[in-house]
């Protein structure tokens, strides 16, 4: 029976090739497509690109975002969106929808569309209320090693930012659907980002001469009530001359996490988080401080100012400012303390409440 079986097997495989490939059909070569054929998949292929475009919604707004490269930073823009035509959609004022944007998830509900076409029901994987990484694919993760570019929506401001992951966005086309939801209604805000090749900076400056030394600066700024009030303090030199080191590679330094701001509690002593690290505002280098001169977090019992190290290629500005609960005649005083390159400035600050 065994010898049987063994030849019955292997006539089924014979007669099984003879009838598969025909008295002329050459199986070791690839088929080539017909003109019919080819044009069937291009149909198809149509129908499944006309399908990923299209996007569910009862007004869409489509953006364009050129990104410049190379970069060695994050830098953002500033997209600002027609937000008159989503309010007088939902049937809202401006000033409503921004509320709603704010509290998104209560009555104005936040999520994106991927490129599938599906919607992904979540209103932010970011630092916003909406907002998202998303990658060279044009769909949503976590930031990370697949993160490509991002947006975050200001709700008060009308705009969202849009940037990029340091170092791993490389030009590519990435469509972002950004949508939002009120009752049956829907809205779609398409962020098309492209990448532009642009020149390399080139630093006009070269380092001061010596050595990275410490310096002690004494500053004033008077501010206003209104919430958030703050102003720029240059701090060019200062820092060129304590760091030896050109505005520009101070300013690659602080973007790249080199420079160390230190925020002093009131008794002198440095600010440190639970794993011991220097704690910054969401804005690096920076810190918040309480009424009583100590380093905080925005939100905390008695939070009532900042200061933050604000840098470009040719400017290095500190920067204090107030929360939402100052008044006039209030006085506030901290320090802070900047080292890179073996160098050290620290900054004792008065911030005056006039109105």
């Amino acid at each position: 029976m065994k010898k049987i079986y063994i030849y019955l097997t292997a006539f089924v495989i014979l007669l099984t090739s003879v009838v598969s490939c025909g008295d002329n059909v050459d199986v070791s070569v690839p088929h080539d497509l017909t003109q019919e054929e080819i044009d069937e998949l291009a149909r198809q292929d149509s129908i499944r690109e006309a399908n990923r475009n299209k996007i569910d919604a009862d007004l869409i707004l489509e953006y364009e975002v050129e990104i410049v490269l190379p970069h060695k930073d994050y830098p953002v823009t500033d997209l600002y969106i027609d937000v008159e035509s989503i309010a007088g959609l939902f049937g809202m004022t401006t000033e409503e929808l921004a509320e709603g944007i704010t509290n998104i998830g209560d009555e104005i509900i936040g999520f994106c569309i991927e490129s599938s076409g599906l919607d992904k029901m979540t209103a932010s994987n970011t630092n916003s209320v909406w907002g998202h990484w998303w990658d060279a694919n044009s769909n949503v993760v976590d930031w990370g090693s697949s993160a490509k570019v991002y947006t975050e929506y200001d709700p008060e401001g009308g705009y969202f930012v849009v940037g990029q992951y340091e170092g791993q966005y490389e030009g590519e086309k990435i469509r972002m659907v950004e949508c939002l939801k009120y009752n049956d209604l829907r809205v779609a805000v398409v962020i098309n980002v492209y990448g532009k090749q642009g020149e390399e900076y080139v630093d006009p400056e070269t380092p001061p001469a010596g050595d990275p030394y410490s310096v002690v600066k004494n500053y004033e700024a008077t501010l206003t009530s209104e919430p958030y009030d703050g102003e720029d303090i240059d701090v060019k030199e200062v820092l060129r001359d304590a760091f030896k080191m050109t505005t520009y590679q101070i300013y690659q330094a602080i973007e790249a996490g080199e420079l160390v701001m230190k925020g002093l509690n009131a008794d002198g002593s440095v600010y440190l988080t639970d794993e011991g690290e220097v704690g910054y505002t969401a804005n690096y280098p920076g810190h918040w401080f309480n009424i009583l001169g100590d380093v905080c977090t925005w939100g905390s019992e008695g939070f009532a100012y900042f200061c933050e190290l604000h840098a470009s290629e040719e400017e290095l500005l500190l920067h204090p400012g107030i929360g939402d609960s100052s008044s006039d005649g209030d006085e506030y005083r901290f320090t802070q303390v900047a080292e890179l390159n073996g160098g050290q400035v620290t900054f004792n600050v008065t911030i005056k409440i006039v109105d």
